[in-house]
């Protein structure tokens, strides 16, 4: 069966899922060509978008048509998994970020935005053996040779698994905790959408972890509950620090992107001050131009986060020392 795909019209993904076989993902490590493709136009992106939602909730979708068979989409299995340049999803964003937010698709990812490891990718020799890597590939290959049990409609049978009891006082104590840091001035007010997301995250990646483990035997337990809950609470923090930055209006992105980089860069070199030129030689690209390198300085000087003094000739941008020492 053809289970990864990248460029689907909603129409065609239905009809694979029913036609060819009940599940598939949405694979990409180039996700321009998805956000970017032709069912990501204004006209058939709240279709798109809501179809995958359907899925990815496990529900029913009831297509009709007049001029080809209707028919209806259930027990099948979609899974997402996308990387893409910041710049490209910012732009997918100015333009349908309040439907992609709105509507919940994005707070249904698990988002991470890592730090560029540039500077510091130095070559080593490979390790004799990978061990872990080969027990995970023979795992997962145990797992995909298993026959799905399919229904007379042609969707995977699904099979019911239960939290013991004690994994389930673990899952509510999750839930809480996330629950009580929605309120207005809490940390995660401002991310309802994914945050709400969490305790959902939580029951599908336990429950994954003990399929991984132990086959369909037995019910989860609060070990599982517990790993996914770190996993959930991690990306859940990304997924602020992402949504935070990308809300902003530019001059306060390019001031929270250049005092991310003059932290790192200070740090790495054991230093509080560095060269403007090095700035807009070096610096994060939307800041290498005078004008809008002055605009996020003053932002920064104002915010007390850096100071900006005369040397000869030359400009320097001192840290505030306490930047340093919180490191």
């Amino acid at each position: 069966p053809h289970l990864i795909r990248t460029d689907e019209t909603p129409e065609h993904l239905a009809m694979a899922l029913r036609d060819e076989w009940p599940s598939a993902g949405i694979v990409s490590s180039e996700a321009g060509a998805v956000f970017g493709s032709h069912a990501m136009n204004p006209e058939s992106i709240m279709r798109n978008l809501s179809l995958f939602n359907i899925l990815w909730d496990g529900g029913e979708l009831q297509v009709g048509r007049v001029t080809r068979e209707s028919f209806r989409l259930k027990d099948v299995r979609l899974s997402v998994s996308l990387q893409i340049q910041p710049g490209a999803l910012k732009e997918f964003l100015d333009k349908h970020g309040a439907l992609a937010r709105g509507n919940g698709f994005l707070a249904r990812f698990l988002i991470t935005w890592p730090e560029s490891s540039q500077g510091s990718r130095l070559m080593t020799d490979q390790p004799t053996g990978w061990p872990s890597l080969s027990a995970f590939k023979l795992k997962v290959r145990e797992l995909l040779n298993t026959s799905p049990q399919f229904t007379q409609e042609g969707g995977i049978e699904p099979f019911l698994f239960y939290l013991n009891p004690k994994a389930t006082q673990v899952w509510r104590e999750c839930h809480d905790a996330i629950e009580l840091q929605l309120g207005p001035g809490k940390p995660l007010n401002e991310i309802k959408d994914a945050a709400s997301k969490v305790a959902d995250n939580v029951a599908r990646m336990a429950t994954l972890m003990h399929v991984f483990r132990y086959g369909s035997n037995g019910a989860v337990g609060p070990e599982s509950v517990t790993a996914a809950f770190d996993i959930a609470s991690w990306h859940i923090n990304e997924t602020r620090r992402f949504l935070g930055e990308f809300s902003l209006p530019p001059e306060f992105s390019n001031a929270v992107l250049l005092d991310d980089w003059l932290c790192r860069r200070c740090r790495s070199e054991g230093t509080g001050e560095i060269p403007k030129r090095e700035i807009l030689q070096y610096g994060p690209n939307p800041v290498r131009r005078k004008r809008e390198l002055d605009e996020a300085l003053a932002l920064l000087e104002e915010l007390h986060r850096v100071r900006l003094v005369k040397v000869s000739k030359h400009q320097l941008i001192q840290l505030n020392p306490g930047l340093l020492s919180s490191a």
